[in-house]
């Protein structure tokens, strides 16, 4: 049982934000291409709000959360 939202906050330039919650009593690895969430172009970069690493510029990615964990990303 996972979730993903995405959202934006508007502005002189717009910023793009990808959230993943795993709902489950297990940990869980979630794995989804850019255009799956509707994100214009192929590649993105992006860093984890939660842990300030930055993730490579690819075609998708991979996350892995605890049970009843979450992250963020801000999407570039």
């Amino acid at each position: 049982k996972a979730r993903v939202w995405r959202g934006y906050v508007s502005g002189p330039k717009q910023e793009e934000y990808v959230a993943f919650f795993n709902l489950d009593d297990q940990p869980a690895t979630l794995k989804v291409a850019w255009t799956q969430l509707d994100l214009p172009g192929a590649k993105h970069k992006a860093r984890d709000l939660w842990t300030g690493k930055d993730i490579a510029n690819s075609r998708e990615v991979e996350v892995a959360l605890p049970a009843h964990g979450s992250t963020v990303l801000q999407v570039r």
